[in-house]
């Protein structure tokens, strides 16, 4: 059976060794190509080619920043900070804790550390403006192969990689092509530098506010599967119980943590991929298959089903509402459910629901 799976689904990014530093991979630094100049204005840097210097200056003075996210860091720092006694208050009484201590140090140390990583994240980005035919150039005599790839047998060239973001260590180096089209005019070449250069910022800004969410969702589901589900030693059909109630509590602190709906986040949780070979319908939450009778490429695609149904099947119950999961709660450490279907006994005696329907294939 697929016993402890919500805790793999749940899993934090890995954390830094302690391995010596001499071990640890050198950080991917920018060596100007044959030719070239940076240009650097207000944090901003672009390499370019002499002529373009001065243009590329004048150009980022002038620009404006880009519009960002209402869920950046600094935000989700402010609304973490505002809303601390609130939450602490909240996941103490939800999850039936015995003092409001173990909620407090979840909030003061490791949210408060995450959101504070994301806010402190330094992105090196260099901006690479030039045409195609000489980045080609470039990268087919051997420049930049950290970051770009040059097929000689069919001409083509990529990127290897956009921006992955890593709070553990100082994070390579990383560039982005402004590519002008060849004889481009200066007004030409200003309006490439402002779209590109705006909408790389935005899309990193962006990226920054989700993957701190993510994290900061990652973490506090962590903190309700250790608090308060691993102490009721669920069993293989009863794992439904773990994916859901993780899934819906952080998905409601982290609701008030950044300021999006609930059902917003809920929704991004449950949305089921076009074209997944499991489909949330088709799983019997009670009677869930064996990961040993399903194939190793099936696997992946099962327990996501199994997430994505546990998740609705407690939402659709709850609608976040703690009271209920704590009536739950509180019967279950009283009296462990021996299966999949004394737990749902159990559950229905202590909030007078009855999910076995929902938890059947086919719903």
């Amino acid at each position: 059976m697929l016993a402890g799976c919500c805790c793999a689904a749940y899993a934090q990014p890995a954390a830094s060794t302690d391995a010596p530093a001499s071990t640890q991979p050198l950080r991917k630094r920018i060596v100007l190509p044959p030719g070239f100049k940076l240009a650097s204005i207000a944090g901003r840097r672009v390499i370019c080619e002499p002529d373009d210097v001065k243009l590329i200056q004048q150009t980022l003075l002038t620009l404006a920043p880009a519009t960002r996210p209402t869920t950046m860091p600094i935000d989700l720092l402010t609304r973490l900070t505002q809303r601390r006694s609130a939450l602490i208050k909240e996941m103490t009484d939800d999850l039936e804790l015995p003092s409001a201590d173990q909620a407090a140090a979840l909030v003061d140390n490791k949210l408060t550390t995450v959101v504070k990583q994301f806010r402190d994240i330094e992105v090196p980005v260099y901006f690479l403006a030039t045409t195609v035919q000489k980045l080609t150039n470039l990268v087919s005599s051997g420049w930049g192969g950290d970051w770009f790839t040059y097929n000689s047998a069919t001409g083509q060239l990529m990127l290897k990689a956009g921006v992955t973001l890593d709070t553990e260590k100082p994070m390579d180096d990383i560039i982005l092509p402004i590519i002008f089209a060849d004889g481009a005019t200066a007004d030409q070449k200003v309006e490439t530098i402002g779209r590109v250069v705006r909408s790389s910022e935005h899309n990193i800004q962006s990226q920054v506010a989700a993957r701190a969410q993510v994290v900061i969702q990652l973490t506090i589901a962590d903190f309700i599967n250790d608090e308060a589900i691993v102490p009721l030693k669920l069993q293989p059909d009863q794992q439904w119980f773990r994916f859901g109630v993780c899934s819906v509590l952080s998905a409601k602190y982290l609701s008030q943590i950044s300021g999006t709906p609930l059902s917003d986040i809920i929704a991004r949780m449950t949305n089921e991929p076009e074209g997944t070979q499991v489909k949330a319908a088709t799983v019997d939450l009670i009677h869930p298959v064996n990961a040993a009778d399903l194939r190793d490429d099936v696997v992946p695609y099962y327990i996501e089903a199994m997430r994505r149904k546990s998740t609705l099947v407690i939402w659709n119950w709850t609608r976040g509402e703690g009271a209920l999961l704590g009536k739950a709660l509180d019967a279950l450490r009283k009296t462990p459910a021996a299966d999949g279907r004394a737990l749902v006994q159990t559950i229905k005696q202590a909030t007078g629901t009855d999910l076995s329907a929902k938890l059947s294939a086919g719903n």
